[in-house]
Parts: C-alpha cells; structure tokens; sequence
C-alpha cells in the first residue's frame, strides 16, 4: 500500500527465469521489484529518487540478457532514464530529451538489434517524440 503513483506500470523479462517490474512512486521516485525463479520476489527498490518522473508512463527493455534500460517523463516534461548491467548494478538517472518535450503519456523503448535503442514518446503538441542511442 501506497507503493506507487496513480498511473503506470510496467513488466519486463530479460530471460525465462527472470522478471523485473517498475513504478513511479508517489513522491516522483521510479522504483522495482525483481522476481527469479527459486527466489521469489525481492525487496522493492529505488532506481532514481523523489521527484525524478512524472505519474505516468514508464517503460523497460533490454537489448541483451546482461543489460535492461528503463525510460520515464519526468515532472518538467524531460525525458529520462537510468540503466542497469550485470555485475555493475544501476547507474545515475540521466536525460535523453531536455524539458518541455514530453507530455505525461506514454514512452516505449524498442531495438532492433543489440547495438541500436529507440526511445519514442508523445510530445506536449501531441506528436511522436523521439531518441536513439548506438554503440
């Protein structure tokens, strides 16, 4: 109870064994959860701190079973995100798109092989916003 925001949520596995689940907390934090088989679930967590997302849409993704993205709308209309790897942990919240060019709907994340992330959302004039990333 009183766990997460009014708004979205999503689930994400990166194999069979595993899955992740995140939130906006009601304070702007983004947090999760992970479940692995034989384990059950873990202890909720933080992934970036109050006042970092706005309620809303949030999405996860891994390009590899190694790596999984997370992508939020925060409060000033930004968009933002934070990444996790095995063996390193989680990383900073950083920004892929500065403020005012998000409204508070939805974000999704795709990619098309293990190299290249697309990040799509809906601007505050209701057209498609975009962002990618390649290594």
């Amino acid at each position: 109870g009183g766990e997460a925001a009014s708004g979205a949520i999503t689930a994400h596995s990166r194999n069979p064994d595993h899955m992740d689940v995140f939130w906006i907390g009601p304070d702007g934090s983004v947090r999760g959860n992970w479940w692995h088989e034989g384990q059950g679930w873990a202890s909720p967590y933080s992934i970036a701190p109050p006042g970092h997302a706005a309620a809303g849409a949030i999405t996860a993704h891994s390009r590899n079973p190694d790596h999984m993205d997370v992508f939020w709308i925060g409060p000033d209309g930004s968009v933002r995100g934070n990444w996790w790897h095995e063996g390193q942990g989680w990383a900073s919240p950083y920004s892929i798109a500065p403020p005012g060019h998000a409204a508070a709907g939805a974000i999704t994340a795709h990619s098309r092989n293990p190299d290249h992330m697309d990040v799509f959302w809906i601007g505050p004039d209701g057209g498609v916003g975009g962002n990618w990333w390649h290594e």
